[in-house]
């Protein structure tokens, strides 16, 4: 018997219970594994400071902050630019252009250290539209004018 399926034999309650010990890395990855534990595992659920710690330090990966500069040579050439962003709204790495001037300057800058005093504040264009930050009517300088 594999391990999924005790764990889906086990009661509702209690895989949920276990499930609520997973940090937020862990549970993006069981959400993954197959279509039971994607509906049954809610990462968004982690508490919040978990969710930010891992999301601050994913937007340094490498993976994150690539670039293809050769795409004609095999293997292609890549070199690292610093374009991966946190959106501590939606929790996802985006790239630069995903985010007002605003939110790319001063307290959300990468390199700014008033991040670690004052919370995650960083959103992207997306997530001020959805929660109401940036009203249709706003004009918002982006990466690209």
């Amino acid at each position: 018997m594999a391990k999924a399926d005790i764990i889906t034999r086990m009661p509702k309650e209690l895989q949920l219970d276990i499930f609520g010990y997973l940090g937020y890395r862990d549970a993006i990855h069981l959400s993954q594994v197959n279509k039971y534990f994607n509906a049954t595992v809610d990462p968004q659920a982690c508490p919040t400071v978990d969710k930010e710690s891992f999301v601050y330090n994913a937007q340094y990966w490498r993976k994150h902050n690539l670039v293809e500069v050769w795409a004609h040579s095999r293997p292609p050439s890549y070199t690292t630019i610093a374009d991966g962003y946190a959106c501590f709204s939606c929790y996802r790495v985006l790239p630069f252009s995903a985010f007002s001037q605003s939110q790319r300057k001063r307290n959300g800058a990468k390199s700014s250290h008033r991040h670690e005093h004052i919370g995650h504040r960083r959103f992207c264009v997306e997530c001020g539209i959805k929660n109401g930050k940036y009203r249709p009517s706003t004009l918002l300088k982006s990466a690209h004018g």
